[in-house]
Formats: structure tokens, sequence, C-alpha cells
């Protein structure tokens, strides 16, 4: 900072890291660390001294400090063999026949983009993708519900003593 005939003039710097000096105590705000390693983490309560912990390059028990790169990778891995599983999508808007290849015209879902495993529900009966068409998986008029059978429901030769 200058001054010359009533005019102050100042001349800013960017300071550098290793302009700092000092520590500053953790009771203070500060880490209670002259210097900082790459790589790691400073963890701490405001109380305690400051612990360094080196961020993981593998995803092991109890780790918690993994990059989201080999989190995604290790995610990826995990589940590359499920890729035709079945999942819901919704229910069908128009009608559905087994072994049909209809748009089941559902909010959200591009059929242009259907995939093996996709399950979809029209008129109380479950549907899967195939890849090539909807195939029926079951229809829940077909189910017995406990209580709900009676004498009249039982073919006269079932012979069920």
């Amino acid at each position: 900072m200058s001054q010359s005939g009533g005019t102050i003039s100042v001349e800013r710097a960017q300071p550098a890291f290793s302009d700092i000096s000092g520590t500053a105590a953790v009771d203070q705000g500060g880490t209670g660390r002259e210097t900082l390693t790459e790589d790691y983490v400073l963890v701490g309560n405001g109380t305690d001294p400051v612990k360094l912990i080196p961020i993981a390059e593998s995803i092991e028990n109890n780790n918690h400090l993994v990059p989201n790169n080999l989190i995604k990778a290790y995610v990826d891995t995990a589940v590359a063999g499920i890729t035709g599983a079945m999942h819901f999508i919704g229910d069908a808007s128009v009608v559905i026949n087994n072994n049909s290849s209809v748009d089941p015209r559902i909010s959200g879902y591009i059929f242009a983009n259907a995939q093996p495993g996709d399950v979809i529900l029209y008129d109380s009966k479950e549907f899967v993708w195939t890849g090539a068409n909807w195939r029926l998986l079951g229809d829940e008029g077909s189910y017995a519900i406990k209580g709900s059978i009676k004498d009249a429901d039982i073919d006269a030769d079932a012979a069920i003593q």
C-alpha cells in the first residue's frame, strides 16, 4: 500500500499455501497440523486432535473413504450378471394378450426401449417382456384365497376329505 498526493494505492497479491505459517489449535478453529498430505482427509470433532485418514484405493469392510468411481465400479461388477432381472413397469392402458408385442402405453415407459424382464399388469394379469413378446406370468383371478373356496368350487371327482 502506498500514498501519493492524497491518493492511496493498494497492490494485491494472491497468497500461496506456503505463505501461511503457524499452526492454529483445534479449539481455535484450526487443524492443529502444520502440514497436509495429499490423498488424505482430516477428520476431527472440534475438540480432540485432528486425524489424517488416507483415502482408500479399494473397497473393504468398514471403509468409508472411498472415491465415487471405485464405488461405482464395485456396484457395476456386483450387478453385471443380472441385466435380465425382472422389474415392474406399471399398469398397461391397452389390451395385452399372451405372446403379443403391443405397446402397453404406460406413462414414462418408452416401449421402443423395452428390456427383457420388464413386467406389466393388465386386467389382473402379469406379463413379462421376453425381448420379442409379452408372456403371461400369472392371472390373479386363478389364485385361491384362504377362506374363499366353497364346496361348489371343488370338482366332484376331487375326492377331498
